[in-house]
């Protein structure tokens, strides 16, 4: 392969992948790039759908919206309700869907632009 996103979804592996990633660049030669879904967004996309404006924050607002839009039968609405924390009930899946479509639209660009050769990872120096 030349070019492979690992598209990530789990904020407890970035400090881990971004540790090692420089030894995948040098060991595969090829463009080879780790980003997270939620890097696909900024604030002026997530703002017409986010309340709190903020994100990705875990089971929070952001990430319940997104649940809600692809896998609603995981979410526990009856035990957001009952927490004391209450901005995860803010969250729609209309709102989910609407960033989802966001983040596959810009993940999709950004693979486009890694096989047109416009975003490629920079190989750090073997020391």
């Amino acid at each position: 392969f030349e070019h492979i996103l690992v598209l990530n979804g789990h904020g407890g592996n970035v400090a881990p992948c971004q540790g090692i990633w420089g030894q995948f660049l040098q060991r595969l030669e090829t463009n080879l790039q780790f980003h997270s879904y939620w890097d696909f967004l900024d604030d002026e996309a997530v703002s017409p759908y986010l309340e709190t404006g903020r994100f990705p924050g875990h089971a929070q607002e952001f990430e319940t919206a997104f649940a809600l839009a692809v896998f609603p039968e995981n979410v526990r609405e009856d035990a957001m309700q009952d927490q004391e924390d209450k901005e995860p009930l803010s969250a729609t899946a209309e709102n989910g869907a609407a960033m989802v479509e966001t983040i596959i639209t810009r993940v999709a660009a950004h693979v486009q632009a890694m096989i047109d050769g416009e975003s490629v990872a920079d190989v750090p120096a073997f020391h």
